[in-house]
């Protein structure tokens, strides 16, 4: 069975373009001009991954995207954005809201592909060789995808969780910023690595919020480490 692609993106020629592409690479697709009616839909029917543009008629992609988080059954599906916008401070924002990844426009066919593959690969809920890890007072079930501090549930996008499930398997090991990039996006180059910085940071903060025994550390110019204080 295909995975299933949603796409909402107003540009008619690039509205053909995202379809085409996803179709002929053997994905289920539908794409949606306006984000009032794929909202509506996408409470009945879920799917694999959300591919979605900011600039929209009634309403802009941050504000789909703040009401796609808010739902516990949809916050999980992986979203890339898909936009024209390309400052930094858009793409924080976006990824800050919950976002997976983030792709410029005008954007390669190809790449847009490997970056679909992996951020479904992120989403797809699969059984892992270990059900539970578990560092410190941190732990998280494979799964369901649940991560808890000193047993307390703490809510994860898909790609936080990913980022702190690798530094848990590499405890008290400097993991570079090219692995990350590598087993994370998929990705050898640095376009990514603001992408990292804000997830990391967004997990930093999420755990102090319930202890302080363990620490993601920033080794200089290196990666991060996973260490208990």
């Amino acid at each position: 069975m295909s995975e299933k692609i949603f796409f909402v993106e107003d540009d008619e020629s690039i509205f053909e373009l995202i379809n085409a592409t996803l179709s002929v690479a053997g994905f289920e697709t539908k794409g949606f001009r306006e984000p009032l009616s794929f909202l509506e839909h996408i409470k009945n029917e879920q799917p694999d991954l959300i591919i979605l543009d900011l600039m929209l008629p009634h309403l802009d992609g941050y504000e789909v995207l703040k009401k796609i988080t808010c739902q516990p059954i949809i916050r999980e599906i992986p979203v890339i954005i898909l936009s024209a916008k390309s400052a930094e401070l858009d793409k924080v924002k976006g990824l800050d809201l919950g976002a997976s990844d983030y792709i410029t426009k005008p954007f390669g066919v190809l790449e847009f592909l490997s970056r679909v593959r992996v951020n479904l690969r992120k989403g797809r809920r699969q059984l892992f060789d270990t059900e539970c890890l578990e560092f410190g007072n941190l732990k998280i079930n494979n799964l369901d995808f649940s991560f808890y501090v000193d047993s307390k549930k703490v809510d994860l996008t898909v790609m936080e969780f990913e980022i702190i499930r690798f530094l848990m398997e590499m405890a008290n090991t400097v993991i570079t910023r090219a692995q990350f990039l590598s087993v994370i996006w998929g990705y050898t180059e640095e376009v990514e690595s603001r992408a990292l910085d804000m997830h990391i940071n967004k997990l930093r903060n999420k755990i102090k919020e319930h202890t302080d025994q363990v620490h993601i550390e920033t080794v200089r110019g290196v990666g991060y480490i996973l260490k208990m204080r």
